[in-house]
């Protein structure tokens, strides 16, 4: 449960050889609110897509080149 703001600082993919191309992080909604998540200082271009526990895309943040992904969502819990 995320009742405040968590930052996670890593990399994401595998610059070295390109191969990796998804990353998950998962979390779990307990009451109704506000998610927002950001990908910033980034090297290369990225998108950033919310997806619900089956897999659909809520939302989708594609913004050209190494422009910082944001997305936004108000979600209820269980979704």
């Amino acid at each position: 449960m995320l009742s405040a703001p968590r930052q996670m600082v890593g990399a994401i993919g595998n610059t070295a050889t390109n191969t990796d191309r998804n990353d998950w992080f998962k979390f779990r909604v307990t009451r109704p609110g506000t998610v927002v998540a950001t990908l910033d200082g980034l090297a290369q271009d990225a998108d950033l897509q919310l997806l619900n526990a089956a897999g659909r895309a809520l939302v989708t943040s594609r913004r050209p080149d190494a422009w910082n992904e944001q997305v936004t969502r108000y979600l209820q819990p269980g979704l």
